[in-house]
């Protein structure tokens, strides 16, 4: 019997095509609430169709310098949707923290916006996720050494970096979880700091989990992907 392949353009149309239908069937199911809808200090994702009185893991992203709310949204929506998070991404000028004080103030904030949330929809109170997207995960390292209760594990794509932490706030390593994502050749952290960061955490007892790609490519929906499913197992 002769096979025949379909010529490779038409094959790959197909399998875009069939990437678009499912994104499609997810994100159809599931509500996005920008600012002009709530309090201009965060956006919040939801996903639809879930189950009745089921309490809800939270997953607070925050965005890498340039980046808005709606882009870091975008960003986790299509795993979110798939794996049942809620997702917030809250207000942020990153020019404006300039101190340690500041990331306390940012915290105190997150909180605040996290006992909002909670009051409308059933959140798990012990599945509230902290991730980043470069700057943004390098204040997600920050927020979480801060104050460890907050947050039940945190997520780091391409932003290991230690900036405002205090020595006092790297000894709560030890009641951390994270999970790293970088690249070799990435040009916003060496990855001489990236090892640098994971060795002063891991040092002190933090639990890490890490993906590091050998080149450096651009960031994909996979790397967001890879962290929510990792948050979704504990």
């Amino acid at each position: 019997m002769k096979l025949f392949a379909l010529p490779k353009g038409i094959m790959r149309k197909k399998v875009q095509l069939a990437i678009f239908i499912f994104s499609a069937i997810l994100l159809a199911n599931s509500v996005v609430c920008f600012s002009a809808d709530l309090p201009s200090d965060y956006d919040l994702f939801i996903p639809e169709n879930l189950s009745a009185g089921k309490n809800l893991p939270l997953l607070i992203c925050l965005p890498a310098i340039g980046d808005n709310r709606s882009d870091e949204i975008e960003n986790w929506k299509l795993p979110a949707a798939k794996h049942g998070f809620v997702v917030i991404c809250p207000k942020l000028d990153y020019g404006k923290i300039k101190k340690i004080a500041d990331v306390k103030s940012l915290n105190h904030r997150i909180k605040k916006i996290v006992k909002e949330v909670s009051s409308e929809y059933s959140i798990d109170p012990k599945r509230v996720f902290i991730a980043g997207t470069s700057a943004g995960g390098m204040f997600a390292i920050s927020l979480t050494l801060l104050s460890p209760e907050q947050y039940g594990a945190t997520g780091v794509i391409r932003g290991a970096r230690l900036n405002f932490v205090t020595a006092q706030s790297l000894e709560n390593a030890w009641k951390c979880r994270f999970y790293l994502v970088h690249g070799q050749g990435d040009s916003f952290i060496p990855i001489k700091e990236y090892y640098d960061t994971k060795w002063q955490l891991k040092k002190r007892g933090a639990f890490i989990e890490e993906n590091v790609d050998p080149g450096y490519k651009p960031l994909s929906e996979p790397e967001y992907e890879e962290v929510t499913a990792w948050f979704a197992k504990l």
